[in-house]
């Protein structure tokens, strides 16, 4: 597979390549035919070379032939095409649209580089998630977002914090009503006590923001940009999300040039520079304190902290190894609690630098998702151990 990308014209296309196939010498008989034939609806191009095979086997083994024409159909609604060459010694897929990079993206999405964009000096940032690893990373976020470090409160390392949470927001705003607040709620809370097996309840952190959002009064309401932030990032997911809150956040590697690139879209769209929320943050006409993205070495001490803490990975995973362990029966009793369980874990490998054994245990996680313990779970669990296992080996 080859990609490519024309600049000038703002054109990406990319080539997939294969090998001659079945009757490749009497498709290239067929001249531009064969292709106008792939991208026919109910066309099937090699329906009339075969005919050793019966016609039960035929149905039994083929497509309806649709396949290429939807492809064609999707290339057209994003303004691009299809096509397909029968050559020689090669058949070329391609397929071409124009494309927005995401530099030029960032930059029609912001009134300045999100190098350069500032936050407001008086600006809290409070944030909740369940997982140890993911609070010291959120704030490390805050911290490179420019929010000083003692206006940062990273909450849900306790039952009592993640119940309360509404509460605590929604006090807070009250008690500062000139300052502006960006909270950051995981979106599943797992409140339990310190028997990890115990009863637990699962808190939704975009209906907590949802909440807060209710009952404060719209002039305090106005004044808050709330994220939710999830491992789960389908569209239907987000849907939701962005439904209760103002936006999302993905669970992804925290980097020192990503973080303004993430946050400053959703700033601006929140509080629209020249409005009255932009006057009256420069009022004071203080300049925010914001650390360089530009001028520090990417292996500086700051940028390690982002970095997932594996020990503490590890000591995770090995906790979460021996409830997989149990029996079947005890499985299957405990199965929520084990789950989400497993969902923070997904999160947290979400968090690692690009890496495919990461990926592909988040993938193997995912499939085991539902509310009843799903088969083969033991067999299943033993390697996404061993695939994560293989991470700090």
């Amino acid at each position: 597979t080859e990609v490519h990308y024309d600049a000038s014209a703002r054109m990406f296309r990319m080539d997939v390549i294969n090998l001659p196939g079945e009757h490749h010498e009497k498709i290239l008989g067929m001249g531009e035919a064969a292709s106008v034939a792939v991208f026919s609806p109910r066309k099937r191009l090699h329906s009339g070379f075969d005919r050793s095979r019966s016609r039960s086997e035929f149905i039994e083994s083929h497509s309806s032939g649709d396949g290429a024409w939807i492809m064609h159909k999707c290339a057209k609604t994003l303004g691009g095409e299809c096509s397909i060459k029968f050559e020689t010694h090669r058949t070329v897929f391609s397929f071409r649209c124009p494309i927005t990079t995401f530099e030029e993206a960032v930059n029609r999405n912001t009134s300045v580089h999100p190098s350069i964009f500032k936050l407001p000096e008086n600006v809290w940032g409070i944030a909740i998630d369940d997982s140890r690893i993911q609070r010291k990373l959120l704030g490390r976020f805050f911290h490179l977002a420019g929010v000083r470090d003692d206006r940062c409160i990273v909450q849900g390392g306790t039952m009592q914090e993640i119940k309360s949470f509404d509460d605590f927001v929604v006090n807070h705003i009250e008690q500062y009503p000139n300052d502006y607040v960006v909270v950051i709620a995981d979106e599943n809370l797992d409140a339990m006590n310190d028997d990890i097996m115990a009863k637990h309840t699962t808190v939704s952190g975009s209906k907590c923001i949802e909440n807060i959002r209710r009952r404060l009064l719209p002039d305090q309401e106005r004044r808050m940009l709330a994220l939710v932030r999830s491992a789960n990032d389908s569209s239907r997911d987000v849907a939701i999300y962005c439904a209760r809150a103002h936006g999302f956040l993905p669970k992804a590697p925290i980097k020192r040039q990503r973080v303004l690139e993430m946050l400053a879209p959703a700033w601006e769209k929140r509080f629209p520079p020249g409005g009255w929320a932009d006057e009256d943050a420069h009022t004071d006409s203080v300049e925010p304190c914001v650390p360089s993205l530009e001028a520090e070495p990417a292996d500086s001490d700051e940028d390690l902290d982002l970095l997932v803490d594996m020990s503490e990975l590890r000591g995770e995973v090995e906790e979460l190894h021996v409830m997989c362990s149990a029996d079947e029966e005890l499985l299957a009793e405990r199965w929520q609690i084990i789950w989400e369980r497993l969902h923070a874990l997904k999160g947290d490998l979400k968090s690692l630098p690009s890496n495919g054994r990461a990926a592909a245990a988040v993938e193997m996680i995912t499939s085991l998702r539902g509310t009843t313990l799903p088969p083969n779970f033991k067999e299943r669990w033993v390697s996404i151990h061993s695939l994560i296992k293989s991470l700090w080996s």
